[in-house]
Parts: C-alpha cells; structure tokens; sequence
C-alpha cells in the first residue's frame, strides 16, 4: 500500500525563488487545500510589491527581524516583524516586506496552496528600488498581527498545549507544545489535513492508517503531513519538550473533530485541573470581608458555618476568594518585607489579572492599600506586576499584559 504521509528535512527540501527573486523558499509537503513553506529574506533587500487572489497567506518569523507593508484602498499599516509574531496577508491585500541588518526566516503557510497565476505585481508599492519608504501611515487594516502567547490557550484533544495564531476559514496556524517526556493521545482527524514542522525539541511521530504504519524520529526543521483519516500519536524526549508549528486545513472546527484511536505508545492517565478558588485564614471575618468588598470590589456570593468557624466565597469576575474567620486564631510572627518574605516557605501570594497595573495601582493607594513592590515589568514573561498587602498581610499580586 502506498503510504499516503509525507516527512522531509529542511536540508533536502527542494528550493526555488519567490516572484521577483526576494527571498529563497524551500518547498514542503503539502496538499491542495494548504501549504507550509520556509522562507529566507535576504537582508535589507525588499521584496516586491504584491498583491494574492484566490488565497491567504500567513507569516510566522523564526529568526530575524524586519518589516511589513500592507495596504487596502486608502489603508495602510507597516508592521514589525520579530520571532515569534505572525501576520496575515489577505485576499486583495497589497504587501511588501524587508528584512533589517540581517536576513530574516520564516514560515508562510498558504491556503489554498499557493498558485504564482493567482500573484500579481502591484501597482503601488511602501519602499522604492533606493529601499526608502515613500510614505508612513498607521491606519488600521483588515488584517491581523498576533505574538505568539506566552501561556497556551487550551489543550488540545491529544493532551499537547496549543497557543492559538491567526486563523481563516480556509486554514490556519498554532503552535503545539508537548512537554519533556510526555506522550500525546493517539487520534485521527474526520475532516481537517494538517502539515507539521518541527521548531525545537526532539521526538517520535506515529502514523498509521489500515496495513500502512510508520514511526520516525524528529528533529527541528523537519516537516511532515497528517492527512485526513490518518491515526497518529507522538512523544516527546525526556531531554526537552517538543514544539511543532502546525498548519490546518480548512480551519480547525472544534474538539469533536479528533477522534479517539488505539496508539502505538500507553498514554498515562492525566488529570485536568482548573482553579477554582484561593482560600484565607483570618483574624477578623467582617473586616476582612468589608477589605475585599470596598479595595478589590469582590461581592460576597455564598456563606455557611463550619465547626466554629465563619466561611464565605467573595468572586470578582472569574476570581473567587474564601474567607475563614471566627473561632480561636493562633497569630504568626509579624508580616515580613517583601525581598524577606521570598525566603519564606509556604504559600505566598494571590494573583489578580487586571487591566491596567500602573491605574488599578494608583487607586489601591488613594484607598489606603499598602503596595510593597513595583509596579515594574518583567520582559521574560511579558508581564507588569505590582504587590499589595491585605489587612491580614497576605500578599496579593496585581498582574497585566505589557
């Protein structure tokens, strides 16, 4: 039986230019409804100008930085491009790019496949042949630009994490992450084809489908094919976990589009967790409840007796606090600062997710709330975070995006 997947290494990939000779593309397994393709950019060169019918494309950056141009009408945005962000590039869109001080890799995925009759010159372009821009402006499009997330979205019905990259009905990209040493559920896609490559880390892919079965070993820059109907499990090495960008094609539509298979390897049981809610032992239960209510603005939702104690649920949006008061409290040593109170062990602190850091900070001082630390950024996890203090001195995070 022919086998009906594909695996190719980015070394042995076949390679051809892009219209107008810009960038080096290295051509991958692919299907009629989509594609991946690595480019390289050559730097400080721009590409032409151009504009695609008939289908999307959407750029992933590996390595490099550089720049976008994308314009519709009288729209037109210039986007920067850094690993790790992805763009779109739609239907009637002109585009152009460039890369900066050195050349730029990327991954474009194209769906339907890319056609060059469907690729036109354009008719208006953002930098000449002296590479200068001929205009700036910075009007919203149509388009999309996404970072990759730092924690994933959901995960998905093989137990991988999934961060969620842009995505149109005719096909789209996330990222997957399997953990060191773990080992994903074996399943089958009913109606969606996927092409997979391979980012960091090392593993093994099974696929399977009636007599004809295959397992191979992985590395970055290798690139394979899941059809439609085809059973597969992989696992990752214990020395890393591994990341594979994925391209679906048309548009993923949901979980129940994976459906369960036996596999190659047993996958240990997993258990899923959600947080539910943090809870606090406290000196005085109606003072503590009033604190929660007027600084933090929780409601109280539900309260109940227990042994001779006084217990409540205090929720603020998704957040759900328990208070525990009454009875005999044996006190604790008095509150710590807070570069001593990292050397403690134990619980710590609550983390609140808000809007705006440096705002909901500011506010918290005019209620009389004492901040202990920040705000201040931490770039490694893309976060502004600040720390305050209760009135039973628990520590409690304040934390927003950059």
């Amino acid at each position: 039986m022919r086998t009906r997947w594909k695996t190719i290494t980015l070394a042995k990939s076949p390679k051809r230019r892009s219209p107008g000779g810009a960038s080096e593309i290295a051509l991958l397994p692919s299907f009629p409804q989509g594609e991946i393709v690595h480019a390289t950019a050559a730097a400080n060169q721009p590409s032409p100008a151009g504009t695609v019918q008939g289908f999307a494309e959407l750029y992933y950056i590996l390595e490099g930085e550089g720049e976008l141009w994308r314009a519709t009408g009288r729209v037109q945005t210039v986007t920067r491009l850094r690993p790790r962000s992805c763009v779109t590039v739609c239907p009637g869109t002109d585009y152009q790019y460039r890369a900066d001080g050195a050349d730029m890799k990327f991954l474009v995925a194209t769906a339907p496949r890319f056609n060059l009759k469907n690729w036109k010159k354009a008719t208006r372009r953002y930098w000449n042949e002296g590479r200068k821009a001929r205009r700036r402006s910075t009007q919203p499009g149509p388009w999309t630009t996404t970072q990759l997330p730092a924690a994933y979205n959901y995960l998905a019905p093989d137990g991988s994490e999934i961060r969620l990259l842009p995505s149109l009905d005719a096909g789209g990209l996330a990222h997957c992450t399997l953990p060191a040493g773990a080992v994903s559920a074996a399943v089958r896609h009913k109606t969606v084809k996927e092409v997979w490559y391979v980012l960091a880390g090392r593993g093994e892919v099974w696929r399977d489908q009636e007599d004809d079965h295959e397992l191979v070993a992985v590395e970055p820059d290798m690139c394979l094919t899941i059809p439609t109907g085809v059973s597969f499990q992989f696992r990752a090495s214990g020395d890393g976990p591994l990341e594979i960008m994925i391209g679906t094609f048309p548009a993923w539509p949901g979980p129940d589009e994976a459906e369960p298979v036996r596999g190659k390897w047993e996958v240990p049981p997993r258990i899923a967790l959600r947080h539910d809610h943090v809870a606090l032992r406290v000196r005085d239960y109606d003072a503590t409840v009033r604190w929660y209510i007027d600084k933090l603005g929780f409601r109280v939702v539900r309260e109940w007796p227990s042994r001779d104690m006084r217990l409540c649920y205090l929720e603020n949006g998704l957040t759900r606090v328990e208070i525990m008061g009454g009875g005999e409290v044996q006190l604790s040593e008095e509150p710590l600062d807070f570069e001593s109170s990292l050397r403690r062990p134990g619980y710590h602190h609550l983390s609140l997710m808000v809007d705006d850091v440096q705002q909901t900070t500011a506010i918290l001082r005019e209620r009389g709330v004492a901040v202990i630390e920040g705000p201040r950024d931490v770039g490694e996890i893309e976060r502004r975070i600040a720390f305050v203090r209760d009135d039973n001195a628990n520590i409690i995070e304040l934390v927003g995006k950059l």
